[in-house]
């Protein structure tokens, strides 16, 4: 089999289940450690908070609203 890594290197157990959910369309967190999605409440709120704050920042650059820095 082909590896699915950016660098072509051989597939790890955790890496081919990466590859594998992210096939089957899985876009979540992911656990590294585990090879399994990350379904830990706490890190799952985290990645909500980013998802919602990259969200606002998006819409505030495209409606010219955005602080520059």
């Amino acid at each position: 089999m082909t590896s699915r890594n950016w660098d072509r290197s051989p597939e790890t157990p955790v890496e081919k289940r990466f590859h594998d959910l992210r096939g089957a369309g899985y876009t979540g967190p992911f656990d590294w450690d585990t090879g399994q999605p990350c379904t830990d409440p706490e890190t799952l709120a985290i990645f909500g908070a980013l998802d919602r704050a990259t969200e606002r920042a998006l819409a505030a650059e495209a409606d010219g609203t955005a602080d520059e820095f």
